[in-house]
């Protein structure tokens, strides 16, 4: 036979499908880019986004605007596709050095997110604080970090939804990336020592992933009434007893209320380092593919026993 020949119908077949893997593997989908509607262990898929259209699912996703949080930060969140866009099956939150006008900018205003005029750069975030609350399950957030751009902070986090206010509410960080340890994932349980005082304590771990941002790893939090366990391709980073995160004198437990998730590309802080004045290396994208959201009948079950704003067993 003339190896030099033009391709049968199999070996046309193979380049296709060789050809349509590569295509999948850069835009970081799967050969099947729909959830599995069950998991081993009897858990359903009860929520989640692909991000396979062309536009953000507002009914899923509240865009944060302006500047919000992280005293010390450089960036101003917009809604703009420069900055935050669904494209090839990922949603892309996609930060740039230009100076940006802070939405929340009020003269006079002694609060510094509000005193806050112009940023240097610009990101992306989005919520489903308005949309969508989480108790107890599995979450899986598959994701590719922004590349060693100094001053990116990406984050997958999520915030109790009760009658407190932060650290008091919970915090549940699933990864936290900081720029000068680019290879880092710190996944990280917030509160407060007792309920009453503002005093943050943190609870949590790390694991040294190689060329961390080079590739899509999946982000998982396994959360029952008893215990969260945060995991990096289902490795075990951190976990935490909630019998021991009851707040003092009866008043609640915050990681038994909801909680909602947070996606943000930030940009410098009081803990990540200072991004270059000139924006060097810049501008950078955080890609994530998809969200998922299952539970099993007792997840579902356990959800209905806890009062949502104290985290305290309902009275029968």
């Amino acid at each position: 036979r003339d190896l030099h020949s033009f391709p049968t119908r199999r070996s046309s077949d193979l380049l296709f499908a060789v050809l349509l893997a590569a295509c999948l593997c850069a835009s970081g989908k799967g050969e099947n880019v729909n959830p599995p509607k069950t998991l081993p262990g009897g858990w359903v898929y009860m929520w989640g986004d692909e991000f396979n259209g062309t536009k953000i699912n507002l009914k899923k996703w509240q865009p944060e605007l302006g500047v919000v949080r992280n005293q010390g930060s450089q960036q101003t969140y917009t809604a703009r596709p420069k900055n935050l866009r669904v494209k090839d099956g990922n949603l892309v939150l996609e930060t740039h050095f230009e100076k940006f006008a802070n939405i929340n900018y009020k003269k006079s205003n002694a609060e510094w997110i509000k005193n806050t005029k112009f940023m240097p750069y610009t990101s992306g975030s989005v919520s489903t604080l308005k949309t969508k609350t989480f108790l107890f399950g599995r979450l899986e957030v598959r994701a590719k970090l922004p590349n060693k751009a100094k001053g990116i902070w990406p984050a997958i986090w999520l915030l109790g939804k009760n009658k407190w206010g932060w650290p008091t509410n919970g915090e549940i960080d699933m990864m936290e990336n900081i720029s000068q340890q680019p290879d880092v994932v710190y996944s990280t349980f917030h509160l407060s020592p007792d309920g009453v005082s503002k005093k943050d304590v943190s609870r949590g771990g790390t694991v040294k992933i190689d060329n961390l941002s080079d590739d899509f790893h999946i982000y998982v939090m396994e959360w029952d009434k008893d215990s969260i366990k945060l995991m990096v391709d289902d490795k075990l980073v951190k976990s935490i007893d909630l019998n021991t995160t009851n707040y003092a004198n009866g008043a609640g437990n915050p990681f038994r209320t909801p909680f909602y998730l947070i996606l943000n590309s930030a940009v410098g802080g009081q803990w990540c380092e200072k991004a270059p004045e000139d924006g060097t290396g810049y501008p950078v994208e955080f890609l994530i593919d998809y969200v998922r959201f299952y539970q099993t009948k007792e997840h579902m079950e356990q959800a209905k026993q806890f009062d949502p704003e104290t985290g305290l067993p309902k009275k029968k």
